[in-house]
């Protein structure tokens, strides 16, 4: 048996005699067709791994570039605080916490009540990128799009708001007023229409 081939079309094989990519290796058949632009193929008939080792003071990396940034994309596992991280543009959008906490647009999610909580934290990036929590039907359904949004901080303006599509539901003013019809409320309850 064959346990390394090299093909005349320069696809490097180990564990397969047919090499599908420049480099193929398997421990057995997947059961289905394998793809033809791969430039690497790991198969197998059971579990397929890949291991990123490093030492406790480094971290392992798959990077994604293109003519502009060798490093434009990125997943990482950071040993040194156990967190995984996304980029994406050459910047850190998602951090996954060695506690489970996630971060986007922050790199430190934390709840605000202290604890030992779960946090999923959005943070935005100042007045130009507020966070917002959109749940969509669809690409045909913009009336139907429910949106959790933050006003503006840099106006002080840091009401939470409810909208249906372009349609505000409800606001919560940072005075602790809540507005039903209007983004204005001068009450502690203030219904509008």
């Amino acid at each position: 048996t064959s346990v390394l081939r090299i093909t005349n079309q320069g696809n490097v094989g180990i564990g397969t005699t047919g090499p599908s990519a420049k480099l193929h290796v398997s421990s057995g058949a997947f059961g289905g067709t394998l793809p033809t632009e791969p430039n690497f193929i790991v198969e197998d008939s059971n579990n397929s791994i890949i291991s990123i080792l490093s030492p406790n003071t480094a971290g392992g990396y798959i990077q994604f570039g293109d003519p502009e940034s060798a490093t434009v994309g990125q997943l990482a596992y950071l040993h040194t605080d156990n967190s995984m991280r996304f980029n994406t543009n050459g910047n850190e959008r998602v951090i996954i916490t060695n506690t489970g906490n996630v971060g986007i647009g922050t790199t430190g999610p934390t709840s605000v009540f202290g604890g030992s909580r779960t946090v999923l934290e959005v943070a935005g990036n100042g007045a130009s990128y507020l966070p917002e929590f959109v749940m969509r039907a669809g690409s045909n359904y913009t009336q139907r799009d429910w949106a959790f949004s933050l006003g503006n901080p840099t106006s002080w303006d840091t009401d939470l708001r409810l909208n249906l599509g372009s349609s505000n539901l409800l606001t919560i003013k940072n005075s602790g007023n809540v507005g039903i019809g209007t983004t204005g409320p001068g009450y502690k309850l203030h219904v509008s229409g």
